[in-house]
């Protein structure tokens, strides 16, 4: 069981140097049938790599409406956000992040609640994860 961050999923649709590399652990937790999880925070950050990606002339309609169906194929479990529940939790973790906005946040709660890691391809959230012992994992 993993959770991918949006930017390991973007990188498997959008131009990235480390497309090869995502592609092929990709298709390994394919294979090997492990299950994909994320915050529902992850089609809006995903929304706005592919708004990036329109807005600057790489990506048109159809392209876009392809990669949604794309992304949709790699039944990746959402997990939705609970205030109450999940608040302080994420608040908690911001902070020893040292970043301005929680989303990173959300990744973390959902794999520590799973007991698993993030993957990401953001070495600075990798590396302040890793500095605070959060479960985060750099894909490159």
């Amino acid at each position: 069981m993993v959770v991918v961050d949006a930017s390991v999923v973007a990188a498997l649709f959008v131009a990235d140097d480390r497309q090869e590399e995502v592609h092929a652990r990709m298709t390994r937790w394919i294979r090997d049938a492990e299950p994909l999880h994320a915050p529902s925070v992850l089609p809006y950050e995903l929304s706005n790599v592919l708004a990036r990606q329109s807005f600057d002339g790489l990506l048109n309609q159809d392209d876009v409406t392809q990669i949604w169906a794309d992304v949709t194929q790699l039944g990746i479990a959402l997990h939705p956000f609970d205030p109450i529940l999940d608040g302080s939790a994420v608040a908690a973790i911001t902070s020893p992040l040292r970043r301005r906005h929680a989303a990173d946040s959300h990744y973390i709660w959902i794999a520590q609640l799973l007991g698993t890691v993030v993957w990401t391809l953001d070495a600075k959230l990798a590396r302040n994860a890793a500095s605070v012992g959060l479960p985060v994992a750099l894909l490159a």
